[in-house]
């Protein structure tokens, strides 16, 4: 905001819209809405006097213009009569104002300042003690108008008429529409308030519960679940789900960045002394009798084991993010199931794939040890000999859907919610980082993983990814 001017109002001005500014914003929302519904009680109080004063106004010109229109119409005619002095006529002419209702009185005077006729016949014959009018007069008052207009006879001026209109039927109806005013904004004021209970309870309310467990939520690598509100609306109950499913996002990258971190250390701590160990154990193979040599086989197999497990946990560790380049994907499951296929002649497991040609958007090494992953599960799922795995690639719109079934022993009911979370296997040598890996690479790349399974029926695993382009 700029001001550039140095009078006083421009600086008040200035000041003014600075304060609320700064003001506004830092209210709370239940303050708002309580400002909120303050101004508009003000702004409708404004606008019923606005409105009762405008249409006693208008009413009360309308009068005016009546008064003045009777008068100067009655000077008119009472013209003739007066000269004539045919008072019955004179008499005949006021007496037919009053069917109008809203008179008070009518009277013709002369010059003479006699009453000639008058509607309140008593008064006939009496003498006008104040100044007969020149011109046109007239008089408002509380509870009447009163109207005055001279007669002329060409130039002389030979008489005068003077009417009084009542207001009580204007009054009357602007006080029934008054009454029909305040009973309006009696309404709106209830609907108001509410609408400010409604808003207090299904946003305000829910809100503050929300803010205050979300104060409560434990520290990293614990979940606090944020109940949601019983009394909120479908929108704070969205924001809920919103909040609990961004803390278990955060919670596990929290995660991953911790582990990555030791990732690293621990690679090289570990890895130079099995690489000591290996060329150990090569050395010595050559040294020992065949009768020992068992024993070296069972070394080397548990120090490809632990790299095994080091290329997992480093694999899983990495939150940097790849590049995504378009990726052929029917050529890349091929390169999989051809790298597999030995696995499955030697378990005796039939293969079936259907396959239909799709760009997905990707980096290709990361998405080829997601296959291996999920192949090399259902691998390990089959019964010790035979088995049936399906693998299909579909796409549907912007969407390629990678399917991986089989028809293995499945995944016990009380795990199945928790398959991706680090380090929770059902198997016995299992490292836990497998699936939880597959979620990693997919989410990383824009994509969805999900999985169902029935134990002792089989488990069927759903990669979606977006179409590249």
């Amino acid at each position: 905001m700029h001001c550039y001017h140095s009078t006083g109002s421009t600086i008040s001005y200035c000041r003014n819209k600075m304060i609320s500014r700064n003001f506004i914003p830092h209210l709370s929302l239940q303050s708002k809405v309580l400002l909120f519904i303050t101004v508009l009680f003000l702004l409708m109080v404004f606008q019923a006097v606005y409105l009762v004063a405008h249409e006693y106004r208008l009413l009360r010109d309308e009068i005016n213009t009546r008064a003045t229109v009777l008068s100067q119409a009655l000077a008119e005619m009472s013209r003739e009569p007066l000269l004539s002095l045919y008072i019955t006529r004179l008499e005949e002419q006021l007496d037919s104002m009053l069917i109008e209702g809203e008179f008070n009185y009518a009277l013709v005077v002369s010059n003479d300042y006699r009453v000639l006729a008058d509607t309140r016949r008593q008064y006939e014959g009496w003498i006008l003690t104040g100044p007969i009018a020149e011109d046109f007069q007239l008089f408002n008052y509380r509870d009447s108008v009163k109207a005055r207009a001279p007669i002329y006879l060409k130039e002389e001026l030979v008489g005068m008429v003077e009417i009084r209109l009542s207001l009580a039927g204007m009054q009357s109806q602007v006080r029934k529409n008054s009454l029909m005013a305040a009973g309006i904004f009696l309404i709106e004021i209830f609907f108001a308030v509410l609408f400010a209970w409604f808003l207090e309870q299904q946003v305000v309310v829910p809100l503050r519960t929300v803010a205050e467990t979300a104060d409560r939520i434990p520290t990293v690598f614990e979940i606090g679940h944020i109940p949601s509100p019983i009394r909120a609306g479908v929108e704070i109950k969205t924001v809920v789900a919103a909040i609990n499913a961004m803390q278990v996002r955060l919670n596990r990258h929290t995660q991953l960045e911790t582990i990555g971190k030791m990732a690293s250390s621990l690679a090289h701590e570990i890895r130079n002394p099995l690489e000591a160990m290996n060329g150990a154990v090569e050395i010595l193979s050559g040294a020992v009798g065949d009768d020992k040599r068992f024993y070296l086989r069972i070394i080397r197999e548990e120090i490809s084991n632990l790299n095994t497990y080091l290329t997992e946990f480093l694999a899983f560790s990495t939150t940097g993010k790849q590049p995504l380049i378009p990726i052929d994907a029917v050529p890349l499951v091929e390169h999989v199931l051809r790298l597999l296929r030995p696995l499955f002649s030697s378990s005796d497991i039939r293969l079936s794939s259907s396959l239909e040609p799709c760009t997905v958007s990707g980096n290709p090494e990361e998405l080829n040890r997601l296959l291996v992953n999920l192949l090399l599960n259902s691998i390990e799922a089959q019964p010790e000999k035979g088995g049936w795995i399906r693998i299909s690639l579909v796409q549907k719109q912007d969407i390629v859907e990678l399917q991986v079934e089989d028809r293995g022993h499945g995944i016990p009911e009380d795990l199945l919610a928790r398959v991706f979370e680090p380090y929770m296997t059902s198997k016995e040598k299992g490292t836990g980082l497998g699936l939880s890996f597959c979620r990693t690479v997919v989410e990383r790349q824009g994509g969805t993983i999900s999985i169902e399974s029935e134990e002792n029926k089989g488990t069927t695993v759903t990669v979606r990814m977006k179409v590249y382009g």
